[in-house]
């Protein structure tokens, strides 16, 4: 049988994940092992749950790196077409941009240029801040 039980992670400045190799700066992450999403339930999706917030989710907690739609997919909890769409109608409306083409893959990151996404992080932060601390 499979724990399917969540662990909370809290490190004051820096956390690792276990599915990933990448550190975060964060204070808290919920991660649930029986599925491949990374963040259990992100701020953004905790306000508006949606697959876009799940996207931004992920991105907003993984900002420093790029990462390939199916990537981002499976690390949101996501079935690839829906993760393909959902990417297509971010980067119309220039919230991530293609970073880079690693062979036939296109790698996406978020766009901290845009003063909509800075806002968009604070807001996450604020909520984030609000569901550890309390109101």
């Amino acid at each position: 049988m499979y724990d399917m039980s969540m662990k909370e992670v809290n490190v004051p400045e820096t956390i690792v994940m276990e599915h990933s190799p990448k550190t975060v700066s964060m204070d808290a992450v919920l991660v649930k092992e029986d599925t491949g999403k990374t963040l259990e339930c992100g701020p953004l999706e905790y306000v508006m749950p949606c697959s876009r917030s799940k996207i931004l989710d992920f991105l907003l907690a993984f900002r420093d790196f790029d990462y390939s739609i199916s990537d981002i997919a499976k690390n949101s909890g996501l079935s690839f077409k829906t993760g393909l769409n959902e990417v297509r109608k971010l980067e119309e409306t220039k919230f991530i941009v293609n970073s880079r083409n690693v062979g036939k893959a296109v790698m996406f990151k978020l766009n901290m240029d845009l003063p909509q996404v800075k806002s968009l992080s604070q807001f996450a932060m604020d909520v984030a801040t609000v569901r550890i601390m309390g109101p």
